[in-house]
């Protein structure tokens, strides 16, 4: 597994190969369905196969007609024109036949053509499809195990940094300050519910909340050395504070029972995690009706 970037960068980097591999089936799925689309072939026109069999009958025809007619000749002149003339029409009619044959045959292999193609080219696409929505799963899954396996190694790591000398002087620094702000918050009648978000950032050389900015070249701490000790530490810290705060109130000073909330977001180059204090306002009042 990689360690050294957060789930928000790892997520893009996954995204972008994704996005990358998608485009490569699309444009060899376009290539293949040019290539089949290559292969279809002119419509047949409607009765040109007729049309010529009745040219061949009409002209050819005659001439097999007046043939029949000289080879004929001796059994007298209206035989042989009968006999001419029936071999005329029988002839123009196979003529005509064949040139129907002809037009159902064109046509039978043009639409057998068409269907064949239209199946490959539907077969193509369906194939895009799965592929695009394998890419996509496989996608989804790397970054799932990757967060999940993020998540427990920066928990495990952060027993490292909860007894650290470090971490203990910056969690005092702003549990400090998170207790004021929850003494100061506005408790008047009005208000229903207590709601004090105390949030801080860590970045490799620097802890920044409302508090303001714990540098570490100023105060001489060693800069952390990847995303996994940044989130790390932000767990420590957001751990130690929780169990301060219900230390400290046991219930709200108003009365209500408390709780605290914690939430962890990455950015690409720092992980920001939220503590919130929660608590019903005892001195809430409901609003009275004029009559």
């Amino acid at each position: 597994m990689q360690t050294n970037d957060f789930p928000t960068k790892y997520n893009r980097i996954i995204d972008q190969k994704a996005n990358e591999d998608i485009a490569t089936a699309r444009t060899q799925c376009s290539q293949l369905t040019n290539d089949v689309n290559r292969q279809r072939y002119s419509k047949p026109k409607n009765g040109n196969g007729t049309s010529t069999g009745a040219s061949i009958g009409f002209g050819v025809g005659f001439f097999v007609c007046v043939g029949t007619c000289i080879a004929t000749l001796e059994n007298g002149f209206d035989e042989a024109s009968t006999t001419g003339v029936i071999v005329y029409v029988v002839f123009f009619l196979i003529a005509l036949m064949f040139g129907a044959m002809a037009d159902a045959s064109a046509k039978s292999s043009y639409e057998a053509n068409e269907e064949r193609i239209n199946t490959r080219i539907s077969m193509e696409n369906q194939n895009l499809d799965q592929q695009i929505a394998s890419i996509q799963n496989e996608a989804e899954n790397k970054k799932a195990r990757y967060f999940e396996w993020f998540e427990s190694t920066a928990q495990k790591m952060s027993a490292n940094f909860a007894e650290s000398a470090l971490a203990k002087e910056v969690i005092d620094w702003m549990t400090s300050g998170f207790f004021r702000t929850i003494d100061a918050t506005d408790r008047r009648a009005h208000i229903e519910r207590i709601c004090v978000p105390f949030m801080f950032n860590i970045f490799r050389e620097k802890i920044t909340c409302n508090l303001g900015t714990y540098d570490f070249e100023l105060k001489r701490c060693a800069f952390l050395k990847n995303p996994l000790e940044q989130t790390a530490l932000a767990r420590a810290i957001a751990t130690a504070m929780q169990l301060n705060t219900v230390m400290h109130y046991p219930q709200d000073v108003n009365g209500g029972v408390i709780s605290i909330q914690i939430e962890y977001k990455y950015s690409e180059d720092h992980v920001t995690a939220t503590i919130t204090y929660m608590a019903p306002n005892g001195g809430f009042k409901n609003v009275t009706q004029w009559v």
